[in-house]
């Protein structure tokens, strides 16, 4: 089976917040507990019913921190994704039953199936880890149909037994 892939930031983008709120489903809750402590610290300067009587500098530093999450995980995406070479070159996936071999258009690997660590399938792609921090993304959207994705699932399914 070959899959061709050409990464886009989009998808990119999707599978690395999945990831993330996967593994902290605290942060859409830590962008509203910053959002709040903004709404406060605003409520300051508009005459608020509390009466502040000295400016809650405490609650802006938090809450511009903890707004500012979001945002800086975007942008530092962004420069990950047009700094990466490979993210910008089509890539062909081989998988055979000894190994994966990786074609970009400035280098190829060949990597036994033994040197993986896991495989995880995501809503928007397949994850192959070669360890706990490194993967090699295969976006859904790079197969041509449903029966390659499920090809696909039940080969992986089969190399985890």
């Amino acid at each position: 089976m070959v899959i061709k892939v050409k990464h886009t930031f989009q998808s990119f983008f999707k599978v690395m917040v999945s990831q993330v709120l996967d593994s902290v489903p605290l942060y859409p809750f830590l962008f509203i507990i910053g959002l709040g402590n903004l709404v406060f610290a605003i409520s300051y300067f508009t005459g608020n019913p509390m009466e502040l009587k000295e400016f809650p500098a405490l609650q802006t530093g938090i809450g511009v921190a903890l707004t500012a999450l979001p945002f800086s995980f975007y942008f530092r995406l962004k420069k990950l994704f047009n700094s990466h070479p490979r993210f910008h070159e089509v890539i062909e996936n081989h998988f055979t039953n000894e190994s994966l071999v990786i074609k970009g258009e400035s280098f190829e690997s060949k990597l036994g199936w033994s040197t993986f660590h896991k495989f995880q399938e995501l809503k928007n792609a397949f994850m192959l880890y070669e360890s706990k921090a490194i993967a090699i993304m295969i976006p859904k959207s790079s197969f041509e149909n449903e029966l390659s994705i499920t090809t696909l699932r039940t080969f992986l399914l089969s190399l985890q037994k």
